[in-house]
């Protein structure tokens, strides 16, 4: 896939030549899977399937490059790391054993922790970040007191005068491990803290500091389920409805693609500061942030298409516990079409009444006809407004969470108001309300995603006279 990053002085073209050429000097494949691919596909998930697994191939390939260049001076010998420069090369050397488990993960037929993999990956990649961010020698000095708590409780336990030679002799022996793992760390007793994990505040509030705030619930949060066991993942993966009520089921789930595309992100954004604050050598580094940047911005635009994928209709209910879940991957999509519309608008949140002058006049109608409409949300967004909702043009008094048990209710209420199926309904344009030859079309506000039907002069801009709805 053609993945350059754009920048104001260049052509795309040159982006492109320059973006070949960084890949060829590291070596690296070129993604198989062109843009028009993703842009086309409609009812089958593959090419996006496919996406994800080489992005997540070509994560770890640069990680296992950036090992090899870590502490290698120009002469192609190797300097020993600081303390601190430890801590970053550790955390990147976890990242490239995580990498080659996921993707291998994913390969494989039946397996499903790819679920458990991502989430530490995501979680790895977000740390090192966000001490690479620090620059503070104490938040270092922190993360490496944190990793002995479990050890000092064990120590706690310890009974140095118990009669029993063989108690007495473990003691002694955990006291002796204790002692040199808090010398080699550079730490003292005083300095471990009494919780694990709160080295540099909790870790929503790493992802908070790194600009990463929506990606904590719905991408992290989500897989805290598969690593503890959730009934809701219980229910998506282990278990399956029948007329007579639960059955086990032994079948395993894929990864959601935009979950693969995230977690390549994250490990990239890592990658990108790693390479200024980290000796290396051996290894052109220009070349890497270029394809850094490339693969960032290709990954966006996999989940902004992916988002679209979803948005019309492109998951159906057997597809969809095997991608995980149907929730999870629509919210991981809309939060990138925000986080999308949010640049082009300046940054920070997104004003529902606020776009520039590029933005599209229909999705400018759409998000104006949502504003007005008198909507009434469902029971679950009443619990927690600020979960992943849906709204439709056609039926603009309801506000549906992205849940399936909702979802699912959509157009069978329409069906209902219609009096016959949808199949037997002329197509009307949501913007002009004409009859017409129409497409489906999704715009992100906030954490809604807001779906209609547009005709080619609405989605051109020929703006027809508007008609009845």
């Amino acid at each position: 896939m053609a993945d350059a990053s754009d920048s104001a002085s260049e052509s795309e073209s040159e982006a492109q030549a320059r973006y070949d050429a960084a890949r060829e000097a590291l070596g690296l494949p070129r993604l198989s899977v062109a843009p028009a691919e993703l842009r086309s596909a409609t009812d089958d998930r593959w090419p996006f399937d496919v996406f994800g697994w080489e992005l997540i191939g070509r994560t770890g390939q640069v990680c296992e490059m950036l090992v090899e260049a870590t502490g290698r001076l120009r002469d192609g010998s190797k300097r020993g790391l600081s303390l601190n420069e430890a801590v970053n090369g550790g955390l990147v050397v976890r990242l490239t054993k995580l990498l080659r488990a996921l993707f291998d993960a994913t390969q494989a037929d039946e397996s499903e922790a790819h679920q458990i993999l991502a989430r530490c990956t995501a979680e790895t990649a977000v740390n090192l970040r966000w001490l690479l961010l620090s620059r503070d020698a104490e938040a270092y000095k922190r993360f490496r007191a944190a990793g002995y708590r479990t050890f000092l409780r064990i120590l706690e336990k310890v009974d140095a005068d118990h009669a029993d030679p063989v108690v007495k002799g473990t003691g002694e022996r955990v006291v002796d491990i204790v002692t040199r793992e808090l010398l080699a760390a550079g730490v003292e007793r005083d300095d471990v803290p009494n919780r694990s994990g709160r080295w540099g505040g909790d870790l929503r509030q790493r992802f908070e500091e790194l600009g990463e705030t929506g990606l904590y619930d719905v991408f992290f949060g989500t897989h805290s389920d598969f690593v503890h066991g959730s009934w809701h993942e219980l229910r998506t993966f282990h278990l399956r409805m029948t007329p007579r009520g639960y059955e086990l089921d032994l079948t395993y789930g894929g990864l959601t693609p935009s979950a693969m595309y995230e977690t390549s992100r994250l490990v990239f954004r890592a990658i990108r500061d790693y390479t200024s604050r980290m000796p290396l050598a051996g290894i052109d580094l220009e070349a890497l942030r270029t394809i850094a940047d490339g693969t960032i911005e290709a990954a966006k635009f996999a989940t902004l298409e992916f988002a679209r994928f979803i948005a019309e209709g492109g998951i159906d209910d057997d597809t969809n516990r095997l991608l995980q879940t149907q929730t999870e991957a629509a919210a991981l999509a809309v939060r990138e079409r925000v986080e999308y519309q949010a640049e082009r608008t300046g940054g920070g949140a997104v004003e529902m009444r606020r776009y520039k002058q590029d933005t599209p006049a229909w999705a400018e109608a759409l998000v104006q006809q949502f504003v007005e409409a008198p909507v009434r949300a469902c029971p679950h967004l009443h619990e927690d407004p600020t979960q992943p909702s849906i709204w439709l043009a056609a039926l603009p008094d309801l506000l549906a969470c992205q849940g399936l048990e909702c979802e699912r209710r959509l157009i069978p209420t329409l069906e209902d108001r219609l009096g016959h199926s949808l199949k037997d309904e002329p197509a009307h344009c949501s913007v002009c309300g004409r009859e017409a030859l129409v497409q489906g079309v999704s715009v992100g506000v906030g954490s809604t995603m807001i779906r209609g039907m547009i005709c080619e002069d609405c989605k051109s801009g020929a703006q027809p006279s508007p008609e009845p709805q």
